[in-house]
């Protein structure tokens, strides 16, 4: 399935992973085998398909591992090590130009088997066309495709797909109704593509925590705003704290935000309330000028209001 229909192929766990439908390759005589090459890249052991390493293709694929590095590094960074260590454990598959299309993680040898393609990928991403990791990357809020595939090997290899905490909380994100239409970053309005299954819940929630992603919420600001639950699941799988908070009590502000909002409330005609929240901002502040200033200033309108 297209999570964003701007990248063609998309980057999904494909639901054919975990189906019994059949696959476009089901026909094929012969199984898919490619030559690849090791390369070491953060800490990642990456299978690379020969033909990105030499001849025409060799642009291209510099620039394919020039942007897996980055991404991997966002990873490393983003982050805690501990998890961090347990994704360096997957294999990496980046391709040129392979049949199957997308981008998966493969958590069956028997699938792979079945279908033609080469069973060595088993518990691995793949990366099957590297010109779609490259036009992700150049693309505004493109997502994360390879987080989004090792975060499924984590769910799958360390949590287990039987994860409870997240087959309820993924179950709560689909009965609030919020996500069955949600803008995408090219415009479009569709359901949330982490309403397919728990899977996909878990990977699309867990880029927009990290890395930001290419549907709405696009970040961990907005999916702490949407559903809470979400983003304090992601944290603590991960190990983290979220870096974010909504907060909405004016008495939690800091002055100067507390002296934007009686402005504001004054210049809408609300004195008395602009008065209340600047009493806030001064006893946060105690002595400032400028709020002192504006205490006058506000003062002030209110008597022209009330003699009007």
């Amino acid at each position: 399935m297209n999570k964003n229909p701007l990248l063609l192929p998309t980057f999904t766990l494909a639901a054919l992973l975990f189906t019994a439908s059949p696959a476009p390759a089901a026909d094929q005589a012969e199984m898919v085998r490619i030559p690849h090459e090791v390369r070491e890249i953060e800490g990642w052991t990456v299978q690379v398909d020969t033909s990105l390493l030499e001849g025409k293709h060799k642009p291209s694929g510099d620039l394919a591992l020039k942007v897996l590095e980055q991404r991997l590094h966002r990873i490393v960074m983003r982050l805690p090590e501990e998890p961090v260590a347990r994704m360096r454990e997957v294999p990496i598959y980046l391709d040129r130009a392979h049949p199957l299309g997308n981008a998966h993680y493969h958590p069956s040898a028997k699938w792979l088997e079945r279908h033609g393609y080469d069973p060595a990928m088993a518990r691995a991403i793949h990366i099957t066309h590297a010109r779609d990791l490259v036009r992700a990357a150049k693309t505004p809020r493109g997502g994360c495709v390879v987080l989004h595939e090792l975060a499924h090997a984590y769910h799958d290899r360390v949590l287990g797909f039987d994860h409870k905490e997240i087959l309820a909380t993924y179950r709560k994100f689909g009965d609030t109704g919020k996500f069955d239409m949600v803008p995408y970053s090219n415009g479009r309005v569709r359901p949330h593509y982490g309403l397919t299954d728990h899977k996909e819940y878990f990977s699309e929630i867990t880029e927009a925590f990290f890395t930001g992603n290419n549907i709405y919420p696009f970040n961990q600001l907005q999916l702490m705003e949407a559903h809470p639950e979400s983003c304090r699941l992601v944290a603590r799988i991960w190990g983290v704290k979220p870096s974010v908070s909504i907060e909405k009590d004016p008495g939690k502000l800091g002055h100067h935000d507390l002296r934007i909002l009686a402005t504001l409330k004054s210049q809408r005609g609300d004195h008395d309330e602009a008065l209340e929240i600047l009493g806030k901002a001064e006893e946060k502040s105690p002595g400032n000028e400028r709020l002192a200033g504006e205490r006058e200033r506000i003062e002030a309108a209110k008597k022209e209001a009330e003699a009007e």
